[in-house]
């Protein structure tokens, strides 16, 4: 009996290779759009179950860009399914160098960004979560181009749709080698993920700037490779940043809309998040953030607290007074927290020119919030990092 069951095993994995084989053919030389895309479609669920079928078609993978990208919806979404199994056959295989291996993961990464924006349907934004799944991430740890990937998986575990916050935790536990039995929740996934960039990467400017840019920036995500931001980093080597009074100015302008916006993401909790990119921030190596980094940064904060500073003089606030308007509210704790991450570099640096100048404003925010009843969360939080920093 256990004789005739191996036989079936046999014979059905050499039938699902000779399927995989076949679908990866029809892919490539498939006279229509519809045809190669339902064979992409089809090997991409094949490969979800069985993903060491992927190496048999390492050659035909390679070359399935035959499937023009953004050529419908539907073959859009199988590329990139397929990319998360291809990305990893050759350094699998001993095969790849290092750099076609980061860029073949910068390309993915690039592709991952645009299909898991918000504004992007569900199906799309699945479709990531299940390319990110498809990647082997023992073959990929020691290339720093892993980074991009674990960022990426960080957002997932943001998502507003809880199926992807739990594929997004699922794979965590995965790449993390969880307990098997067991798989993290989403918030528990996000912290383990922190802790793992925070003691494996610490010496990354990359990382470095994607904190920064994620405490910093009003959007909570960087943007792809290359591109300028209005508010943020450029390919891991430019800081910009808007001037610190005219975000105030912009955030405390009254909205004269007729209907209000919903937010995009109803579950991102950014004040939240900027707490944890703080953290993240504390605890990046001098050589991560270097000079120029700092050079920016300071000054920046610098300005955001004498923006409050001159307004918690001048206003009296409570329960419904000027900090009470959510954006308000988050642009002041970026730059509060920011506070905390530069006296924490100057401590470490033992460097107290720029500390005692932030300490002074904040302990001029904190006495001069008591009196003015400041927002109490932020009346905490200066209170905290003053006693902390003593």
């Amino acid at each position: 009996m256990d004789m005739l069951g191996s036989l079936i095993d046999c014979v059905a994995e050499t039938s699902s290779k000779l399927v995989a084989t076949a679908l990866a053919d029809v892919m490539k030389k498939g006279t229509s759009a519809n045809v190669r895309t339902t064979a992409a479609t089809n090997l991409a669920n094949l490969l979800e179950n069985k993903p060491h079928l992927a190496a048999a078609s390492l050659l035909h993978l390679k070359e399935h860009s035959a499937i023009p990208l953004f050529e419908n919806p539907l073959a859009n979404n199988a590329d990139l399914r397929l990319r998360g199994f291809a990305v990893t056959l050759e350094p699998v295989q001993g095969s790849a160098n290092t750099k076609d291996t980061a860029r073949n993961v910068s390309t993915l990464s690039l592709m991952l960004k645009l299909a898991g924006d918000d504004k992007k349907d569900f199906p799309t934004r699945y479709t990531a979560v299940q390319s990110l799944q498809a990647v082997t991430p023992d073959a990929l740890k020691r290339d720093p181009s892993f980074l991009s990937l674990l960022l990426i998986l960080y957002n997932t575990l943001l998502d507003d749709d809880e199926d992807i916050r739990n594929k997004g935790a699922e794979i965590t536990s995965t790449w993390l080698r969880k307990e098997e039995t067991l798989f993290l929740t989403p918030i528990a996934a996000r912290s383990a993920l922190l802790e793992v960039l925070t003691s494996q990467y610490a010496d990354s400017r990359e990382l470095c700037l994607e904190a920064l840019l994620r405490l910093a920036a009003p959007q909570p995500f960087a943007s792809e490779a290359g591109e300028v931001l209005d508010n943020g980093v450029s390919n891991g080597a430019t800081v910009h940043l808007h001037p610190a009074e005219l975000l105030f100015d912009t955030a405390m302008e009254e909205d004269t809309s007729l209907f209000v916006e919903e937010k995009q993401n109803l579950f991102l909790d950014e004040a939240e998040e900027v707490e944890n990119w703080s953290y993240v921030l504390r605890r990046c190596c001098r050589s991560a953030r270097g000079d120029d980094v700092r050079a920016k940064f300071e000054p920046w904060i610098q300005e955001g607290l004498s923006v409050i500073l001159e307004n918690v003089k001048t206003k009296v606030d409570g329960p419904l007074g000027w900090t009470s308007k959510p954006e308000i509210f988050l642009l002041g704790m970026r730059f509060i927290l920011g506070a905390d991450v530069i006296m924490h570099w100057a401590a470490s640096e033992r460097t107290g020119t720029s500390e005692c100048l932030i300490r002074t404003t904040l302990e001029e925010i904190a006495s001069h919030g008591r009196r003015n009843a400041i927002n109490g969360f932020w009346q905490r939080r200066l209170d905290s990092i003053l006693n902390t920093s003593v």
